[in-house]
């Protein structure tokens, strides 16, 4: 293949991607080494071994499966019936739990964002990580979306902001190429409503800017900030909220709110807000429960507080 031709192909891979794979294909490269095995061989015998050794190793089942994956790009062998039925076994010995079951109620961190009014009188680190929380709720986006919003492709008009996302986010692909995030004015309630928030932030901002990322640094030189710098606002709020952060973090506010959403609305428009492409992706990682007290605390209290019945 030509330079350009090899280009193309690996830019078929986003660049978290390829440095998540090429970790595993450079350890693929080594084992194969000392089998005397070409890695570019499709024999789903060498692949099985090396996995196996990952296990030895006491890697998990998301791990071994990463591998897989990172291998089956350059030989194509990952779904031989061997291999599938090898990591089976592997989620069957060593299963890949979710991060968690049940998700925190989004309520509680309304409730809480509501005592931070008027938005008028609060410190911008305050109301940026504000704007920031409500952002995730409304739309039910990553912070690789928000941090990607610029001032330069936005449109405000009568009750709305409109941003066209110029960098490719996780979610695009050939079938949704073009991302635009709106945030509509909540009338009801002002004191959550993500467009006024929008608007005295982009007032309280407007002298301060080196650049036209919509989120900046709260202290001079008032740069653009970073993805993780998001997440600890977000994380801050839900902090603040009483959500057990420990447990969760900034991204649980897609799983929060678009779990919220279903129980409402229809699920296609869920998936299509939040930019999923198939239902089974939301339903198997996204959509939960509200934490409450659990089942079986349930069942004994009702037991216990139960009266007595005469006969």
């Amino acid at each position: 293949m030509s330079r350009t031709t090899s280009k193309i192909i690996l830019s078929s891979w986003r660049e978290k991607t390829q440095r998540q794979y090429s970790i595993y294909l450079k350890r693929y490269e080594r084992f194969c080494k000392t089998k005397n095995a070409d890695p570019f061989d499709r024999n789903e015998k060498t692949l099985i071994a090396f996995l196996t050794d990952m296990y030895k190793k006491k890697y998990g089942y998301s791990a071994i499966n990463t591998a897989r994956a990172a291998v089956s790009s350059v030989n194509d062998v990952g779904s031989h019936p061997p291999v599938c039925r090898f990591m089976r076994g592997v989620f069957n010995l060593r299963p890949s739990c979710p991060r968690y079951t049940y998700i925190w109620d989004v309520s509680l961190v309304l409730k809480y964002l509501r005592t931070l009014a008027p938005s008028t009188g609060l410190k911008l680190q305050s109301l940026s990580a504000k704007l920031a929380t409500l952002c995730a709720l409304v739309t039910g986006h990553r912070c690789q979306t928000f941090h990607a919003m610029d001032i330069k492709h936005r449109q405000i008009s009568e009750g709305k902001a409109k941003f066209h996302i110029a960098p490719l986010l996780k979610t695009n692909s050939p079938k949704n190429p073009i991302s635009t995030i709106t945030l509509r004015a909540y009338r009801e309630d002002r004191r959550v409503c993500v467009f006024t928030c929008l608007k005295l932030y982009l007032k309280r901002t407007k002298h301060l800017r080196s650049t036209t990322q919509l989120f900046i640094s709260n202290y001079s030189p008032h740069s653009a900030v970073t993805k993780d710098a998001l997440a600890r606002w977000i994380k801050s709020m839900l902090n603040k909220a009483g959500t057990d952060t420990n447990v969760y973090k900034a991204h649980s506010t897609r799983a929060a709110a678009s779990s919220a959403a279903a129980r409402s609305i229809d699920i296609a428009q869920v998936i299509k807000t939040a930019g999923w492409s198939r239902e089974q992706t939301f339903a198997k990682f996204y959509n939960k429960p509200v934490q409450t007290e659990s089942a079986s605390a349930q069942f004994a209290n009702s037991v216990l507080n139960s009266k007595s019945v005469s006969l």
